[in-house]
């Protein structure tokens, strides 16, 4: 399964997602509002994430 298959099976199966082009991207979204874009040209996904999440996240060791 390609990155593109597996990023549009993980985020589809989330409760009422939809997919719709968004410029040179895919967006998926809840109730109309953006969580997730995949750039197919650049290879690059992007997740919005609370505040908190971010914070989460960011505590990660990258090393």
């Amino acid at each position: 399964m390609s990155t593109e298959e597996f990023i549009r099976k993980l985020a589809l199966s989330l409760p009422e997602v939809t997919e719709e082009p968004h410029f040179e991207k895919i967006a998926f979204k809840v109730k109309k509002k953006i969580f997730l874009t995949h750039n197919l040209a650049k290879n690059r996904v992007c997740v919005k994430l609370s505040e908190s999440d971010q914070d989460l996240f960011s505590l990660a060791d990258n090393t």
